[in-house]
């Protein structure tokens, strides 16, 4: 934690939100002011990726989102949306998104992945689910419906734990081309 002195306040500390025991949102950190009145704590304020990746320091020393800076498979940027921790690559498995192509009735190919409320409602970060027949043209998962035919996204709010939801997209059989059809979370991160 850092802790800082202004002439008005006593003292102010930032607070990773790893070092307090079940916080709401994941490596969200917290403000604290010392005043006559004694400690307030608060979250700070979504400083998005730049923000989170803060709470990881000094372990995590490259914030690149594209890198895999834990060599555990997931781009330190999919975990800014998974909820991962991007120094420990022991979790990254745990955390991917996932498939399923046989449970769904009406034959969908369904894609799930989990979703920090930081990351979605951070304005410099974009998350689409995309998918192709040939890996080179990629478009966006959108919903269209509920029909057998239709694109389905779902969200399961708070799923995996308070400000951690759970979104299903649902593709169906009609978008694979000669069998194939390949989906990825893609994620788009703006750093100012």
């Amino acid at each position: 934690s850092d802790v800082y002195k202004r002439q008005d306040i006593d003292y102010a500390v930032l607070i990773s939100a790893d070092a307090i025991e079940d916080t709401a949102i994941p490596a969200q950190p917290f403000a604290g002011i010392l005043t006559d009145d004694g400690w307030t704590f608060t979250t700070a304020a979504n400083d998005g990726y730049d923000g989170w990746s803060d709470g990881f320091l000094p372990d995590l020393t490259d914030r690149d989102p594209g890198l895999d800076f834990d060599y555990g498979g997931l781009q330190t940027g999919i975990e800014y949306v998974v909820g991962g921790d991007p120094t420990d690559g022991s979790d990254d498995a745990g955390i991917a998104p996932t498939y399923d192509n046989t449970t769904d009735p009406d034959g969908k190919f369904l894609f799930v992945f989990r979703r920090t409320d930081l990351a979605n409602t951070d304005p410099n970060t974009s998350i689409e689910v995309e998918y192709s027949s040939d890996l080179l043209g990629w478009t966006a998962a959108v919903h269209e419906g509920n029909g057998a035919s239709d694109i389905t996204v779902t969200e399961d709010d708070n799923f995996y734990g308070p400000g951690v939801d759970k979104v299903t997209v649902g593709l169906p059989p009609g978008l694979a081309v000669d069998g194939r059809l390949f989906v990825r979370l893609f994620v788009d991160i703006v750093r100012p």
